[in-house]
């Protein structure tokens, strides 16, 4: 395990300072911290929830007509900003993640432990997928859902997460959620956070065209 020094005060303090200017920016609500076992928010879940994580700041608001939750979460792996978005659809999606090929191992590991079932989709020869999302990214699912995970990741949404290659985001689809990791080291600021709520937003949206 990588390990996770604390947060000193100041950075805690940029990070807060980063989601309050987002949220300001936008035009949505900032929450602060948020407690386990609170009763009074959604609670965003994810395979990053243990019983140790603690979330720090979370903003929530709707942008393209998606209501979404952003947040800083710090875990025994790392600390990583997600965003959980509401997916519109009358049919529960299949459980499937898209990661970087390339994905640190602790976190790679983390996925597998959880969901010790899950096994790579098989990409095949003539499929909607590109050359350099073959490349890039993996597709890890239920053998019972390799062909729908497949055909929920591929065209658009391939499209759109190739697009977003420079960042290191790992992605979770679940019953009628999003979760859009970004485990990139460097601070969040209130443009990275943008960034991250408006894309998460544009691929639900890509991800609900595939699921009509």
């Amino acid at each position: 395990m990588l390990g996770t020094p604390l947060l000193t005060l100041r950075q805690k303090d940029r990070i807060s300072l980063a989601f309050k200017q987002f949220a300001k920016k936008s035009q949505v609500m900032y929450m602060g911290g948020v407690k386990q076992h609170s009763v009074e928010y959604h609670l965003v879940r994810g395979f990053t929830a243990s019983h140790t994580h603690k979330d720090t700041d979370h903003c929530i608001g709707t942008f393209l007509h998606h209501d979404f939750i952003s947040l800083h979460r710090e875990t025994p792996i790392g600390r990583v900003v997600i965003t959980e978005v509401d997916l519109h659809t009358l049919h529960p999606f299949s459980h499937f993640f898209i990661v970087p090929s390339l994905l640190v191992r602790d976190w790679f590991d983390s996925i597998l432990k959880l969901y010790s079932h899950h096994r790579h989709a098989p990409y095949a020869p003539h499929d909607g997928f590109s050359p350099r999302f073959k490349d890039t990214h993996t597709i890890l699912s239920l053998p019972t859902y390799f062909a729908k995970s497949l055909y929920f990741a591929s065209e658009e949404v391939a499209k759109c997460i190739s697009a977003m290659q420079q960042h290191q985001y790992i992605y979770e689809v679940i019953d009628n959620s999003l979760f859009v990791y970004n485990l990139e080291q460097t601070e969040p600021t209130e443009k990275s956070i943008d960034t991250q709520v408006r894309f998460s937003c544009a691929l639900a949206t890509a991800l609900e065209t595939r699921n009509k």
